[in-house]
């Protein structure tokens, strides 16, 4: 039973990264080369995988051409909110020729539901992580979440 396990695995494995040439150019990588994910149903678990296997995960969500997408953080670690006024996130992003932003954020030291002060941003949870994905065209002069009582987590300024 072992040994049918593990010939299923690699199996599935060798064909789910064998698929799908990368469409869209992300700004955190330069990379290209081949792979895809079809059976993934989460954005979420595409911040799961490694460089190319990320981006080919990413193209079955956003299969446009020439769309450049920035994720933060680059090295795929979560942004690790502490939920505490002296811990709150900040930073300065520079957006210039960026279509779309993506936030993976470890939320399991905040109390939940987080609010974002972007309406048309997308907020994906899955277990302790979440998503933040918004089209950089609906970011005013900052980006700010919030938990349930108010507090400030996260507060990005904008730069074009």
């Amino acid at each position: 039973m072992n040994r049918i396990s593990i010939i299923i695995t690699l199996s599935l494995l060798f064909v789910t990264t064998s698929c799908s040439s990368p469409k869209q150019k992300l700004a955190h990588s330069n990379s290209g080369g081949n792979g895809g994910n079809p059976e993934v149903n989460s954005i979420n678990q595409c911040f799961h995988l490694k460089n190319r296997e990320r981006n080919s995960c990413l193209n079955n969500f956003y299969p446009e051409d020439n769309l450049n997408i920035m994720i933060y953080p680059y090295s795929g670690a979560t942004i690790k909110l502490a939920g505490r006024k002296s811990s709150i996130e900040k930073k300065e992003l520079n957006l210039q020729k960026v279509d779309r932003l993506m936030l993976y954020i470890d939320i399991s030291n905040v109390r939940l539901p987080i609010k974002c002060n972007i309406k048309e941003a997308t907020l994906t949870k899955e277990n302790m992580n979440l998503v933040l994905d918004v089209e950089v065209s609906n970011l005013k002069k900052s980006l700010i979440l919030t938990d349930k009582e108010d507090k400030t987590l996260l507060d990005y300024t904008i730069k074009r």
